[in-house]
Order: C-alpha cells, then structure tokens, then sequence
C-alpha cells in the first residue's frame, strides 16, 4: 500500500530507490492495475498514487540489512522465546527465557538462558504466543475476535511469455457475491510474476497443475487465465488457509504488566487477501516510536506504558480492521461474532457496494476510495456530507427508504 511505501521511506532514508534498484516495480494505482471488483471493471484513472511491488523475501533482506547498520542492533539466530521472565514485586517483564531451536553441532553455547530487557515487543505474527505468556504469570487473557470467511488462497511464480500482449503492470479482482473466486497477477522484479487464485466459504482452488489452470478460467474475468496459460510456471503452487482475521483486545485488559507490548500480527492478524498486514506493522511501528519518545522527556521507567500503548495502538487498528471484516462479513458462511449495532455494519456494506458503483463512472470518488484504500485517509472520508448525497442518489426509491430509515436508527441512537 501508499501508505506503507512512505513509512518505510521516513523509517530507512532512501530504501524506495534501494529496492528499485535491485528490482521491484513501480505501480501507479490504479492506472497500472486491471482492477474487476465483483462483476465491475474498475477504469484506470492516474492519481499518482504510486507503490512498489516485490518479493517478501527483498524487502525482508533490504530492512534486515538496513537494521543491521544500527549501532548496537543484534539479531541471535537460532532460538525461539519460551516465557516471560517477570518480577512479581514490581508487576514488571524484565526480559524473556530463551530455548535454541536449531541443531547446529560443535557449539557449546547453553539450551536455555535468559536475556534481560527494559522493554519486551512481541511481533511473532499469528504464531503469537503471547496472550499464554500473560496467563502463566497470572494476568487474564485478552478477548478475542474472529472472523472467518473461509478463504483459502493458491499461488505460484511464472515467467510470461514473450509473445504475450497487454497494458498492465499487475491484475487483482476482487470477489463480491454472488462470485466465490477472485485472483491477482503482481510482478515480483526479475521479469516474474506472482500469480494468486482465491477461494471463498470453503471454495479453494486446487494446488495441482491442471486444477490451478482450470480454476483460473472460473474468475470474473479470463486476463488471469489468459496471462498463465502459456506463461512458464517457475515455483511449486503453495496454498494458505489460515486467513481469518484475528484481534486480540489487549486495550480491554484492566492490568498488563510494565514492560512488555504486543504489537502487528501478534494483536490483529487479518486476511492477507487485502494486503493490509505490512502497512498495519509500519504504522504500529511509528505509534510505538511516538510513544518512546514521550517517555524519553518523562525520564520515567516505562511505567503504564504497555496498557497505554495497547489502547493508542487499538484506534490505529480500528480502521483496517473494519475494512477487512466489512468485505468478510459479505459472505453468508462467514463465521464469528458479528460487531453490533449490526445493522450499522449493514448499512455501511450497502453503502459502500453503491460507492463503488459510483466510482467506476466519477473519477472524484474513485481517488477518494483508493485514498482510504491505501491507508492514506480515514474511512469516514467516505462519508463527508457531499460524498454521502451523491451516493444516496444513486439508490433506487426502495433502496433509498432502507437506507434513510438506517440513518434515522443511528441518529436516535446517536452513533457517529
């Protein structure tokens, strides 16, 4: 996304050039991207929103080699974190118990040993042991939230053909009911391409070599399918399933020990269908940098920052997560606890379904969604007065009548 591309820009100085040199592309969005939304084509219009698009494993090596530039930084390979060390008296972590996880021979280093910190940040991902850690040294779990819609996702790398004609740069479609298949052709560097297949409510593509070609012809559209069939397959198909999205409410807590946080997808794990995960982790990264910073001028010892920084961390997730589960919550499968008031969510999906509709023809509202889209402006940047009137008008009377007595709801009850 927009938005991750300039954090990484203001976090490591000079990387966007970094990684265009060794390789990654430079998007336009959506200029450069056959975008199908359901069944509508989305028209390219130029709003320099530019991104880059490459391989994880680049732009994990490019910051792992940025990172280790730092004075002082230290990376210890070969271990995982089995608890936290915690002084009772203090109601502080003051470090964690590390085990070795690998099998390297002729080392006499210990198994175990424990590294002291003042400030422990768990980014283990969905993996995140963390909520168990808490409970061992008798603090209440985290409440957690669910939402599933089943999706499950194939992938695999291919080089294009040469004779192979078109006038993009990368391809996504989305799907929206009654459609259960959607897929994405994004360019990685090296003249390859990363070509996804996705499956709704159980539906997933197969990972065999007729199955995936088969299924490419079942999308919205046949660019997909057209762009891989005589592509080379340079990669194995790999599948994911394990796409709900995933929040634990670390802000709820009464008490959280000093010294530790939470923070990426160890707090909100979301369905990477939507590309949301890199840029959730750089925004987290600069609200624990800003939180940092303010006890550097208290001269304190950290005291209440961890429960601090979990609620100012919770607003930051708010948004993407309501993007995310408003899309999963579209599909009649999709499992888990539905947010209440639930007629506002209803309300806020048939809202923005009309939107869309609206921008594939005004180029106005278009740049406004992909804004919000790419993290660049709040959501309620949607619902501006004007935006909400032109939208409306475009209901049908029996339509509209819905709509309008959902508003008169919210208004009585006083949501915003």
């Amino acid at each position: 996304m927009v938005r991750a591309n300039i954090i990484l820009e203001s976090l490591f100085p000079g990387i966007e050039q970094e990684l265009l040199n060794l390789g990654a592309v430079q998007i336009d969005w959506p200029k450069d991207v056959l975008i199908v939304y359901g069944s509508q084509l989305v028209p390219r219009f130029s709003f320099n929103l530019n991104t880059l698009f490459l391989g994880r494993p680049l732009l994990d090596w490019t910051i792992k080699s940025r990172l280790e530039a730092f004075k002082g930084f230290h990376i210890l390979e070969g271990h995982e974190v089995t608890e936290l060390l915690y002084d009772a008296l203090q109601k502080r972590v003051t470090g964690v118990l590390l085990c070795r996880s690998d099998n390297r021979k002729n080392d006499d280093s210990p198994s175990i040993n424990s590294l002291l910190a003042e400030l422990v940040v768990d980014t283990t991902g969905r993996a995140t042991e963390a909520h168990k850690w808490l409970a061992t040294i008798g603090y209440t779990l985290p409440k957690k939230t669910v939402v599933d819609a089943s999706i499950g996702y194939a992938s695999r790398l291919y080089q294009p053909s040469p004779e192979f004609k078109f006038d993009w740069k990368a391809v996504q479609m989305y799907p929206r009911p009654p459609y259960l298949r959607g897929g994405g052709i994004y360019p990685v560097g090296n003249n390859l391409w990363h070509v996804g297949l996705i499956g709704i409510n159980g539906d997933y593509p197969p990972t065999d070599e007729v199955g995936f070609l088969e299924f490419s012809k079942t999308l919205p559209g046949l660019e997909i399918h057209e762009a891989i069939k005589s592509a080379k397959p340079v990669s194995k198909i790999h599948s994911y399933r394990q796409t709900q999205n995933r929040l634990y409410h670390y802000e709820k807590l009464s008490q959280m020990p000093d010294g530790f946080i939470t923070l990426g997808d160890a707090v909100c794990a979301f369905n990477p269908v939507y590309g949301q995960g890199i840029t959730v982790a750089a925004l987290s990264a600069l609200t624990l940098d800003d939180l940092l910073q303010e006890e550097k001028y208290k001269k304190g010892k950290l005291t209440g920052f961890s429960i601090r920084f979990q609620k100012k961390l919770a607003k930051v997730i708010a948004h993407p997560w309501l993007l995310a589960t408003l899309e999963d919550l579209n599909w009649s499968k999709t499992k888990g606890i539905k947010p209440q008031p639930w007629f506002v969510y209803r309300l806020i999906q048939r809202y923005t379904y009309q939107l869309l509709q609206k921008a594939a023809r005004e180029p106005d509202i278009c740049q406004s969604f992909a804004e919000v889209m790419h993290m660049l402006k709040p959501t309620s940047s949607l619902f501006t007065p004007r935006m909400f009137w032109r939208v409306l008008l475009e209901l049908t009377p029996n339509k509209a009548e819905i709509v309008s007595e959902d508003i008169r709801k919210i208004t009585a009850q006083r949501l915003t």
